[in-house]
């Protein structure tokens, strides 16, 4: 590479063909930015539908299910990015682990490092939040569908015959109707 560096910060000169060469023949190292630029993508989708389907947001509070169907959404592009993630993260840890213990790779041999546990940890914590985010949101039933319970009549839900107890704010004295050990 022949690189010269200005006072200005521009860079003159060519980038050498190695440096191309890298990137073009890791085919698989593509494939990863592609797919967590896809996870990037469906985690912002996700934050914005999930936003508007929170019950303590005021747009389309009229209609609590679409506010629902928005959650769950969400949820779902939650559950979609943390996979997506996932993915990425593994493979990249599977090619670094197979070129580290490959006795005849020549080239530099990495390490799994701090930024792939917290990647795994950040994919599943996106993905058991996006699958509690659906499971939590029900679409409310509309009263036309609902059927109500009425209950059917039996000898247990014949009128009661006890005597009335008097009111606490009325005059009459309960000591004279009720014994020492009747406060049941």
């Amino acid at each position: 590479m022949s690189l010269l560096l200005e006072a200005v910060g521009f860079l003159l000169g060519t980038v050498g063909w190695a440096l191309l060469a890298v990137t073009l023949f890791n085919t698989y190292l593509q494939a990863s930015r592609a797919l967590m630029i896809t996870a990037l993508v469906l985690g912002l989708f996700g934050i914005l539908c999930a936003m508007v389907g929170m019950k303590c947001t005021r747009v389309a509070e009229d209609s609590p299910n679409a506010k629902a169907k928005m959650a769950a959404i969400g949820g779902c592009m939650f559950v979609l990015a943390g996979l997506c993630g996932m993915v990425t993260i593994s493979w990249y840890a599977f090619n670094i682990t197979r070129d580290f213990f490959n006795p005849l790779f020549a080239g530099t041999k990495y390490e799994i490092g701090p930024a792939l546990y917290l990647g795994w940890s950040a994919s599943l914590l996106a993905i058991i939040g996006g699958g509690f985010l659906f499971s939590s949101c029900r679409v409310h039933s509309s009263p036309e569908k609902s059927y109500p319970y009425k209950g059917t009549k039996s000898a247990m839900s014949a009128p009661n015959l006890t005597p009335a107890r008097p009111r606490v704010d009325s005059n009459a004295s309960s000591v004279g109707k009720y014994g020492k050990n009747a406060y049941v």
